[in-house]
């Protein structure tokens, strides 16, 4: 997972007409939380599986005691992106998959990064659920 993220950075960095994306990956650093959720969300968009980290800090922003404007921003977003990501099935975990029958080759490869990548948005969304579930209960501080 983490070649694949490298070599998607390192192509996006070196195709001449993803100036708009160069753009966004340069102002990421921005403080206001309006903008980084806008700049993860691009990212999210462009290659969601190489951008697994955009995930993981737009989940940290809902999850994160800073502020309640922060997560509020980070919330409406990340649950646009969770609906577009899912698929029209339930998600499955490796544990779950043929392992035992995948190619040894480029294919099986790609298809081992996949369903990693599944499992890992699985988990994603099971922590925002929580999330979700915790903001219309009112809050619980308790585990």
């Amino acid at each position: 997972m983490a070649q694949y993220a490298q070599d998607y950075w390192t192509s996006l960095f070196s195709r001449e007409q993803d100036i708009d994306i160069k753009m966004i990956v340069s102002t990421q650093r921005t403080r206001t939380a309006a903008d980084k959720v806008s700049v993860l969300a691009v990212l999210i968009g462009d290659n969601p599986v190489a951008n697994l980290r955009a995930i993981d800090s737009m989940l940290g922003m809902v999850t994160s005691k800073v502020g309640k404007r922060h997560a509020f921003t980070a919330f409406g977003s990340l649950k646009q992106i969770m609906i577009i990501l899912l698929p029209d099935r339930k998600l499955k975990s490796l544990f779950q998959r043929p392992l035992n029958h995948l190619p040894d080759n480029k294919d099986g490869y790609s298809l081992l990064l996949f369903w990693y990548w599944e499992e890992c948005l699985k988990d994603r969304l099971y922590i925002f659920c929580l999330k979700e579930k915790q903001s219309k209960s009112g809050g619980c501080s308790h585990h």
